[in-house]
């Protein structure tokens, strides 16, 4: 068979992603995962309930918890915060996170011969280190350093050639406003997916949520404005966080 992973968070992205290529798979495997922090994880599940009921048999869903994974692979608050400071960048419980994800989500792989994994990452939430373009990058060559094919399919869509100004740049910054998202919510709302109320570009009715990021994420929207997160030092914390977390496993 045809089959997939897709990372799916329940949210806008990752959903218009799975009901946009169902029908190019037999399997299409939406993956949550259950992460150190995180709350309303039956949100997810109520939305890939209405994807299934789209496309029945085309779609399952399985939730996956990783807390002691992650807490293996990335480490506590603590370790965080010593992280931020040692690599100059705010985000190290979230990237960290993401890449225990990506790592485990390699391991599912091998285990059931799968060679594709899909995730709705886009261009526009710029507040989000792991969407940038490095990371996107360091994360399609770890997958296919061990032969599996890693796709972000919608990545550049409805990309504007328009410089984002006014309010709506620095709602940007903080990662509230995506200019792609109306579009995917009205293509999801035509397709029969109720999506729930939103606050500007945010859709929480519909996906889990991580208490403990606003703790790094709050300070982080205020220090960033002053201090550039160098794309040279969280990408030398994917590495190390990497060949460490191989190096005590093997």
């Amino acid at each position: 068979m045809n089959k997939a992973f897709l990372l799916f968070s329940g949210g806008i992205d990752s959903t218009y992603t799975a009901v946009k290529l169902a029908d190019k798979y037999d399997k299409l495997i939406l993956i949550t995962y259950r992460t150190p922090g995180m709350i309303n994880l039956h949100l997810a599940e109520q939305t890939a309930r209405k994807i299934k009921n789209l496309f029945r048999d085309k779609i399952e869903h399985r939730t996956i918890d990783i807390r002691e994974y992650i807490s293996l692979s990335r480490g506590n608050i603590i370790k965080c915060i010593a992280d931020n400071l040692k690599y100059h960048f705010f985000y190290s419980w979230c990237l960290g996170c993401k890449l225990g994800m990506h790592l485990r989500t390699i391991e599912l792989c091998h285990q059931e011969g799968i060679n594709t994994v899909l995730d709705g990452s886009n261009i526009y939430d710029s507040h989000a280190l792991e969407q940038h373009k490095e990371c996107e990058d360091f994360f399609e060559t770890l997958y296919t350093e061990n032969g599996i094919k890693f796709l972000s399919p919608f990545y550049n869509e409805s990309n504007e050639t328009k410089e984002i100004s006014g309010y709506r740049r620095f709602l940007s910054k903080i990662g509230l406003y995506k200019p792609p998202t109306a579009k995917k919510v009205e293509y999801l709302k035509n397709a029969g997916i109720d999506i729930g109320a939103s606050f500007v570009s945010q859709y929480r009715t519909i996906q889990p949520s991580c208490t403990i990021s606003l703790f790094f994420n709050l300070p982080r929207i205020v220090l960033k404005f002053f201090f550039k997160e160098k794309s040279v030092g969280y990408l030398t914390y994917l590495r190390n966080t990497c060949a460490n977390y191989k190096e005590n496993t093997h």
